[in-house]
C-alpha cells in the first residue's frame, strides 16, 4: 500500500506557484526571453513530427539530467533519456540537436550568447557521435 499517505498530503496554491517559480528558474536562468528563444531554436531544428511541447519537454529532460551534479546520476539520466521510447520519433541529430539546446541554455549569461541554428547545427555534428556512443553503452 506505498503511497497510499500521498493521498492525504496537500500542497497550498502559494506551495505548488513557489515550486514552479524555482523550477522555471532552475531550467531558464534568464527568464522567459531564454524560453522563447529555446522554443524557436526547437521549432527550427527538430525535424521530427511531434507537437513544439514535446520538443520542449525533451529538451528539459535533458536539462534536468545535466544539472544533476553526481556524474553517474547525470549519465543514468541521459542514458535513459536516450533510450526513451518517446524518443524513438527523432532523429540522430534531432537528439544531438535537443542535448545541446539544452546544455547551452545552461552555459550562457545573456541570451547574447545564445547559438544561432547554423551554430548548434555545427556543435551537433562536431560533438553529438562520442557522446552518443556513451549514452548506447550498457555499464
Amino acid at each position: 500500500m506505498a503511497g497510499i499517505s500521498n493521498w492525504f498530503s496537500f500542497t497550498s496554491k502559494e506551495e505548488r506557484e513557489e515550486r514552479s517559480a524555482e523550477y522555471f528558474k532552475r531550467m531558464f536562468p534568464l527568464g522567459a526571453q531564454q524560453k522563447t528563444k529555446e522554443e524557436e531554436l526547437l521549432q527550427q531544428l527538430i525535424s521530427a513530427k511531434t507537437s513544439d511541447g514535446d520538443k520542449l519537454y525533451q529538451m528539459l529532460i535533458v536539462r534536468e539530467a545535466l544539472l544533476q551534479k553526481d556524474e553517474k546520476k547525470r549519465l543514468a539520466q541521459l542514458k535513459k533519456w536516450y533510450s526513451a521510447r518517446l524518443l524513438s520519433v527523432y532523429s540522430e541529430e534531432d537528439k544531438g540537436l535537443l542535448y545541446f539546446i539544452a546544455e547551452e541554455g545552461l552555459n550562457i549569461s545573456s541570451l547574447e550568447e545564445l547559438l544561432s541554428s547554423d551554430q548548434l547545427k555545427q556543435k551537433t555534428a562536431m560533438y553529438w557521435s562520442p557522446i552518443k556512443e556513451k549514452l548506447k553503452k550498457k555499464k
